[in-house]
């Protein structure tokens, strides 16, 4: 009879527990929402840190973790130019200018969050200012858009440290999460309406196959390079033509 119990209680968690990841528009996101909660991570994920450590002991962590990275390599490659063999890119392409009424949808879509960034500026205040700022905002990212730039003051963000796992007290157990101003997720929205139609990740990745399976059947030899860094973003040098010569040799 317990048995009988045990499994009627466990089919009707499963059910609850479908309905949960299922009510949602965005079901991957809901999946790893209600992991997290039958897992009991959600206080040790995200839970920002709340000790003793001050704001200057992460900020040195967080901006010297690429350097002390590299520091610890034991030989360093400094890739050579890039090969002349290499031919510049023909094709050139131009993204068409927003609208007010484009920025004002954009704006619509913003979470209704209080949170300050640098700027003082919240997607709430935004909203109510829908009308005024709209136009402000169609021009910079116009602006943006001819220039190829992204103003300076968008890529300031509010750092927070958010604990990853490990012991509290130790810096390098959490990993900074950037808040940027909603300008900058406005002109992110813009940029990404701009994307090519029909093309994504996806179809890149089916390009590398069917290259791949025509050397298989050419007898050709394909190589594939696939690099895994830890802290790339930091430690990558983002200038440097490196990069391109490693992957066209």
């Amino acid at each position: 009879m317990q048995k009988r119990i045990d499994i009627s209680k466990k089919k009707k968690e499963r059910r609850i527990l479908l309905k949960k990841m299922t009510e949602s528009d965005n079901i991957a996101k809901n999946i790893w929402k209600v992991a997290k909660e039958v897992l009991h991570n959600q206080e040790t994920q995200n839970e920002s840190y709340k000790g003793e450590k001050t704001p200057d002991e992460f900020n040195n962590q967080f901006i010297n973790t690429g350097n002390g990275l590299l520091d610890k390599e034991k030989r360093k490659v400094k890739p050579k130019a890039v090969p002349s063999k290499i031919k510049p890119q023909q094709a050139s392409f131009r993204l068409y200018k927003t609208t007010t009424e484009e920025i004002s949808k954009y704006i619509d879509e913003l979470k209704n969050k209080t949170n300050q960034t640098l700027d003082k500026l919240t997607s709430k205040l935004i909203k109510i200012c829908k009308e005024e700022l709209a136009p402000i905002i169609m021009d910079l990212v116009n602006i943006s858009f001819e220039q190829g730039q992204v103003p300076s003051l968008l890529k300031i963000a509010r750092v927070v440290p958010v604990y990853k796992k490990g012991a509290r007290e130790d810096c390098s157990n959490y990993r900074p999460i950037s808040i940027l101003p909603p300008i900058s997720k406005i002109l992110e929205m813009a940029m990404r309406a701009r994307f090519r139609k029909s093309t994504n990740t996806t179809y890149a990745a089916l390009d590398i196959i069917v290259k791949i399976q025509d050397s298989l059947d050419k007898n050709l030899i394909s190589a594939g390079l696939f690099i895994d860094l830890a802290k790339a973003f930091d430690t990558v040098d983002h200038p440097s033509n490196g990069w391109k010569a490693i992957l066209k040799t």
